[in-house]
């Protein structure tokens, strides 16, 4: 005879299975659960890591242009309120409060309140929870996310964009100390003066040719338009002739100054936010720190600096001619250019300063201190995550 089956035995094993299933169906639901709110913290992470970002290089390029720590400050609050405004960053508004902003002469270490900062940070006073929702059944209610952002003046620029169709002369054995034969806080005319000997050759001026020839082309590159770079170890061509009435049309634009067919042009070619005159840069800059400005609802900051290829010259250019690059300098427009009638010869008085803020490609030389710039976000050394 068949032996006979065992029913509490089977009705056991199979309490055992539901068992099973059950912790299976909570370890397949606690797994996708995090992988959702871990999704949904990291989205939020990086949408606070963009209005950082943005926070910082906007504060350290007013910091670069004003010297103002409480201007910047002002300006990393701004930019990150506006970033919490927008409809996907709605999860983000606990944080409205929480930005701290810290600036430091020193990349790395980043040492904060240091004199004559030039690097932003800023970072949340404390990081944002995120309310989860599958994994609360394992008692994970908040996933905390935290992040920082660093921004200042990238090395010296190999190649710079938006330069002056001017170049100035460069000692291609300087003296120790100095950039190319300058020396910060150099007077410098900008324009070889009629009737003096051509370092670059007969005719020409020291101008260049950039977007076009002619004069109509020279007069809207000195206002601005050009927007094309010159690189370190490259050539530029050069534009023979004065010029002078393009040159002083152009180039006094800056100043708020419009003449010829730029007349009416504002809006393109705006003048700077410090318009008086004559300034040295010392005393430019503190008026941008002061915020006292002479066009401040029209005005665009540093209209008045000028990035200037440093070319090699031997006084034998004869027409339009090329001459290599030796280095690019940021100069200040003192005053506006000057074309007086009579025997006084044209001028543009500048001056040499050791950096400015353009657009370019960082260069190899990390340890060069003069010469254009760009503001860029740096990563923290001292977080995995930034």
């Amino acid at each position: 005879m068949p032996k006979a089956t065992n029913p509490g035995r089977y009705h056991k094993q199979h309490g055992n299975v539901m068992v099973m299933a059950t912790i299976a169906l909570l370890a397949i639901a606690g797994m996708a659960g995090l992988a959702a709110d871990s999704g949904h913290a990291y989205a939020n992470k990086t949408r606070l890591q963009n209005a950082l970002d943005a926070s910082a290089l906007g504060a350290a390029r007013v910091l670069d242009t004003t010297g103002n720590t409480a201007q910047a400050r002002a300006a990393a609050e701004l930019i990150f309120a506006s970033h919490l405004a927008q409809a996907a960053n709605n999860e983000l508004t606990p944080v409205s409060a929480s930005l701290e902003t810290a600036f430091s002469n020193t990349l790395n270490p980043f040492v904060a309140g240091a004199v004559a900062p030039r690097f932003v940070r800023v970072s949340l006073s404390n990081p944002l929870d995120i309310d989860t929702s599958l994994t609360r059944v394992f008692g994970i209610n908040q996933i905390a996310i935290d992040t920082t952002a660093i921004a200042g003046p990238s090395p010296v620029l190999g190649a710079a964009c938006d330069i002056a169709p001017i170049m100035v002369c460069g000692n291609p054995t300087p003296a120790a100390g100095t950039f190319w034969g300058y020396t910060i806080g150099d007077p410098v005319d900008l324009i070889r003066r009629p009737g003096t000997t051509s370092e670059v050759g007969p005719g020409n001026f020291r101008l260049l040719r950039l977007s076009g020839t002619g004069a109509d082309a020279l007069r809207e590159d000195l206002a601005g338009r050009y927007g094309n770079c010159a690189s370190v170890g490259g050539t530029v061509a050069t534009e023979p002739g004065l010029n002078a009435g393009p040159f002083q049309q152009g180039v006094n634009t800056r100043f708020g100054i419009y003449a010829g067919p730029l007349n009416g042009l504002q809006g393109q070619y705006p003048p700077d936010l410090v318009t008086d005159r004559p300034l040295t840069y010392q005393a430019y800059r503190d008026r941008y720190a002061a915020g006292n400005y002479d066009r401040p609802t029209d005005g665009v900051p540093d209209r008045r600096i000028l990035v200037v290829p440093i070319g090699r010259c031997d006084g034998t250019a004869t027409g339009a001619s090329t001459l290599p690059v030796l280095g690019l300098g940021c100069f200040f427009l003192r005053a506006p250019a000057n074309n007086p009638p009579g025997p006084v010869p044209m001028s543009l008085p500048g001056e040499f300063v050791g950096q400015c803020n353009v657009n370019g490609t960082p260069g190899r030389d990390t340890q060069a201190t003069r010469g254009p710039t760009q503001i860029q976000l740096y990563g923290n050394t001292a977080r995995w995550d930034s």
